[in-house]
């Protein structure tokens, strides 16, 4: 008896195609940025930009890599967008721990 194949669980798609897929989406800007922010909301909500010592080194991490992918323009659009999820007060202390990435002063 034949059983024919399961179309229920749709197209398997193979590793290799899963990987490009996973790959492109790491590495397109408008992604990226948008998983950056999501992470410094996260930060943000929690244990805040600012540490005892001075910024949060995430935070710099964070900041620095839209920095070398577009400029203050990325780190601008990113600093935006956090400031709509989590408003003015922290976007002021994330403004403070990006100061000195490139040309940014805090």
């Amino acid at each position: 008896m034949d059983r024919g194949h399961d179309r229920s669980r749709g197209v398997d798609t193979p590793p290799w195609v899963a990987k490009a897929e996973r790959r492109r989406r790491e590495t397109d800007p408008a992604n990226r940025t948008g998983v950056l922010v999501a992470e410094l909301c996260q930060i943000g909500r929690t244990r805040g930009f600012l540490v005892r010592t001075g910024a949060d080194g995430r935070t710099r991490e964070i900041g620095a890599e839209p920095h070398e992918r577009g400029g203050k323009v990325r780190m601008r659009q990113a600093h935006h967008e956090v400031r709509a999820v989590l408003g003015r007060g922290p976007d002021r202390a994330l403004e403070m721990a990006w100061d000195g990435i490139g040309d940014r002063l805090g």
